[in-house]
């Protein structure tokens, strides 16, 4: 009878949802859907520990001596007759090294999530007035599931996402039991300060942490907070957040500090005991680095011993973008490595800055008019995307814009001929699900023990709850095999 219910239930979840519904969230970033999520998935080379090798060659092997090529020597000073002096010898045993191999493993991510919806809901949805309820929990638990892999794409492992500025002239925090409403500075009526506002969104869960070096002090260790108001993209001045423990509200609002908004679960060390190891599949930044671990928690290998296999080229405070430029930056890293990035990633302001720079040095301007005398001028102003290109010693570098990645950054990296992959280990057998707007990797708890993605809740103490839920798993690694590339920050914008 159970199943026969939560199989009527689950048609209603696939009904279009009624005309008038509009979604206004921030869609996905387009340059993850175009370069990261359209690769294809590595099911094998994984090791029972949900861990992909990578084998490298660390040197060249055997040895070389200079020789005669007349052979050796001769004695010639005891009469007529001739003695060899030594013959020739090559590199012995001990002279000759041998290949070196080193191994390097990363470690797939894990993600765990839930659906869920009660009888008062389902009932609601039949009178057909705001539309169909359910399938709008679908999209968009779907979308958060979509917004939260985009973003892991753009985190490092200190994975800050929003500045929270409550340190200012008249900047506050006000507490009413568990929600924290943080007002911005009165010199600016700004309380998020990047710039990057849409990269965080209402009912997102994540953690707080003190903006400081080290970012030491995390005031969420009991639980998750959750932005619950409103934000102004334009001049976002205040914010309210929902803390899931209210001790966790009460140390922040005490504290006061200038924090990050990050990711639930984001950091490799959530605390700072090294607990709540963290979940969230790596990003580019993982592995385009100088110094450190290649892919942080997730992976073994430090740059700077291998450096010349994996030390990318990293420059800060680069400045203006133009093509001289980027051509002197490009030079340095194929003439030390060997290969050019194919893929670049920056920001729109860093886009209009370089076409900007374009023909700077001839004229002020990259607009050059031929005046015709028998009719008047036409022109159109601006760019269009399919039109800017960069080509290096023959080859197209695509650009790439988001409005996720770090004001004033531009990376550049490898990811054509199959170098960047996702990988996702083999899902349980039973557990897959077709489900619109979800990727297929979701593993389905509900289609393990039974016909569809829902089962009946169940409440904490046992007993049986009016709801209905559907608990998933996502396991998925971003990784490139040719980690080296070029990272730049500080760079202008317009």
């Amino acid at each position: 009878m159970a199943t026969a219910m939560l199989t009527a239930l689950a048609d209603l979840f696939d009904e279009d949802l009624v005309p008038g519904i509009q979604n206004k969230l921030v869609m996905i970033d387009k340059t993850y859907r175009e370069v990261v999520e359209s690769k294809e998935v590595v099911l094998d080379n994984l090791t029972k520990e949900y861990k992909a090798i990578h084998t490298f060659v660390t040197s060249l092997a055997g040895a070389i001596r200079p020789g005669s090529v007349l052979g050796p020597d001769m004695r010639t000073d005891v009469g007529v007759a001739q003695m060899i002096q030594a013959h020739e010898t090559y590199p012995g045993v001990g002279d000759t090294p041998l290949a070196g191999i080193a191994n390097r493993y990363i470690k797939v991510g894990k993600q765990r999530g839930n659906i869920v919806m009660n009888l008062a809901m389902l009932r609601g949805t039949q009178l057909k007035t705001v539309g169909n309820y359910p399938a709008l929990t679908l999209e968009q638990a779907a979308e958060n599931v979509a917004h939260n892999t985009a973003m892991d794409w753009y985190l490092n492992d200190s994975a800050q996402v929003i500045a929270l500025d409550v340190t200012g002239t008249g900047a506050s925090i006000s507490r009413s039991g568990q929600i924290c409403t943080c007002t911005g500075p009165t010199a600016t009526g700004t309380v998020l300060t990047d710039g990057r506002y849409h990269r965080i969104k209402p009912a997102m869960q994540f953690d707080v942490w003190s903006k400081n070096a080290t970012m030491a002090t995390c005031y969420t260790q009991r639980g998750w907070a959750m932005l619950t108001s409103n934000v102004d993209m334009f001049s976002p001045g205040a914010v309210n957040i929902f803390f899931q423990n209210e001790q966790d509200a009460i140390d922040y609002t005490a504290a006061a500090a200038d924090c990050w908004l990050v990711p639930y679960g984001a950091l490799p060390t959530r605390t700072a005991a090294g607990l709540n190891t963290s979940i969230l599949p790596c990003g580019y930044q993982w592995w385009i680095r100088a110094t450190g671990t290649l892919f942080g928690g997730f992976g073994d290998l430090d740059v700077t011993t291998y450096g010349s296999m994996f030390k990318s080229l990293i420059e800060t405070s680069y400045g203006a973008v133009t093509e001289t430029k980027l051509n002197q930056t490009m030079k340095k890293f194929s003439e030390a490595v060997g290969f050019a990035p194919d893929t670049a990633i920056m920001t729109d302001g860093i886009q209009v800055s370089l076409l900007d720079s374009y023909g700077a040095d001839a004229t002020s301007s990259v607009i050059n008019l031929h005046r015709d005398q028998s009719r008047p001028e036409s022109v159109q102003l601006g760019y269009e995307d399919p039109g800017i290109g960069y080509r290096y010693n023959g080859m197209i570098v695509k650009l790439n814009t988001s409005t996720f990645i770090n004001a004033g950054e531009m990376t550049l990296m490898k990811c054509r001929d199959g170098n960047l992959c996702r990988y996702r280990p083999p899902r349980v057998p039973g557990s897959e699900a077709s489900v619109s707007g979800f990727d297929p990797g979701l593993e389905w708890l509900g289609k393990v023990v039974g016909d569809n993605i829902w089962m009946p809740s169940t409440a904490p103490g046992g007993g049986k709850t009016d709801g209905i839920e559907a608990p998933f798993d996502f396991l998925l690694q971003h990784a490139a095999k040719e980690v080296r590339g070029i990272q730049l920050t500080g760079c202008s914008e317009l």
